[in-house]
C-alpha cells in the first residue's frame, strides 16, 4: 500500500509517534484537511486509533489489551492442553523466549505471554506497529503485571532481523503465522483480520515456504507455523501437527539446519 496516497497522520498525536512517521515518511496533517481512507488521531481516552472515512469500512480500531477478552485469559492462563501451549512444548517459566516474527495485533504474543514465555515480537508494517506499541504501552503503564514486562515489540522486517539481528541461542521457538489466504467455509476472518488484510500484503504460499525454508536454515531449535485447519502443508511430511477449531499449529524440529 501506498500510505501517502491512503493515510495521514493527525498533527494531535504524541510526539513519539510523529517522529516515527518523519522517519517513515508518513503524511502529518489536519484530518480534516485531507481526504485519506484511513487517519491516525489520539482520542480523548489516550488511546492511537486507526479511522476509515468509508461507510463500507469499519469503526474505528485501536490495540486494547484491557478489554475483557484479553483480561480473562489473563485470568484464567491457558492450559498445557491448548493447541499452541503443545505447540510450544508445554508452558513457559520465564526463561523462554519466543521470536514471534509476524507481530500483528500481537493477539498471540499476548497469549504466549500469558502461557510464561517472554516474547519478542517483530513488525515491520508501521501503521500496524504504531498501534500494538500504542496499546501495548498503555497496558504497561496502566497494569505493570509480569504478563506485559513479557513482550517486546521491534518495528523491523522478519528477513532483516534474521540476517543482521539473529542468534540461535537468544531463542527457545521462533513463531511464524503467515497471514491466511482464504478461510475455511463457514468461517469468516474477524474485524482485526480485515483490518490487518487491508493494510499488508498478503503473502503467496510459494513465498511462506520459501520463508519457511530459510527458517529451518537459520536455527536449530523449535519452529512453529500457523495454518489454517485444513490448509495444506507449507513443508509436506515433516511437522508435527497440533488442531484447534479453525487453524492448526505445526512443528518443525530442527537441528544443525536440518529437520527430523
Amino acid at each position: 500500500m501506498n500510505y501517502k496516497d491512503h493515510l495521514i497522520i493527525s498533527e494531535n498525536c504524541p510526539e513519539w509517534v510523529l517522529e516515527f512517521a518523519r522517519r517513515e515518511n508518513l503524511p502529518i496533517g489536519k484530518i480534516q484537511d485531507v481526504a485519506a481512507p484511513m487517519s491516525i488521531d489520539y482520542t480523548e481516552d489516550k488511546k492511537l486509533t486507526l479511522f476509515f472515512k468509508s461507510e463500507r469500512k469499519f469503526k474505528p480500531f485501536c490495540v486494547d489489551f484491557e478489554k475483557n477478552e484479553f483480561a480473562a485469559l489473563r485470568k484464567k492462563l491457558p492450559g498445557r492442553r491448548e493447541p499452541l501451549i503443545k505447540a510450544l512444548g508445554g508452558p513457559g517459566n520465564n526463561d523462554k523466549c519466543v521470536l514471534d516474527l509476524t507481530g500483528g495485533w500481537l493477539k498471540d504474543s499476548h497469549y504466549m505471554a500469558c502461557a510464561g514465555f517472554k516474547v519478542l515480537a517483530l513488525e515491520r508494517n508501521p501503521v500496524v506497529y504504531l498501534l500494538s506499541r500504542d496499546g501495548l504501552d498503555r497496558w504497561k503503564t496502566s497494569e505493570s503485571s509480569e504478563v506485559s514486562q513479557r513482550i517486546q515489540l521491534m518495528f523491523v522486517e522478519a528477513k532483516e532481523f534474521l540476517e543482521v539481528h539473529f542468534s540461535p541461542e537468544q531463542f527457545y521457538c521462533l513463531f511464524y503465522d503467515p497471514m491466511f489466504l482464504t478461510f475455511e467455509k463457514g468461517s469468516l476472518p474477524t474485524k482485526e483480520i480485515q483490518i490487518l488484510k487491508d493494510l499488508v500484503a498478503v503473502e503467496t504460499v510459494e513465498s511462506m515456504t520459501k520463508f519457511l525454508q530459510s527458517l529451518l536454515k537459520k536455527t536449530n531449535t523449535r519452529v512453529v507455523v500457523k495454518r489454517p485447519r485444513k490448509g495444506k502443508h507449507l513443508i509436506t511430511n515433516e511437522a508435527i501437527s497440533f488442531f484447534g477449531k479453525s487453524v492448526r499449529y505445526d512443528v518443525y524440529l530442527t537441528h544443525v539446519g536440518k529437520t527430523f
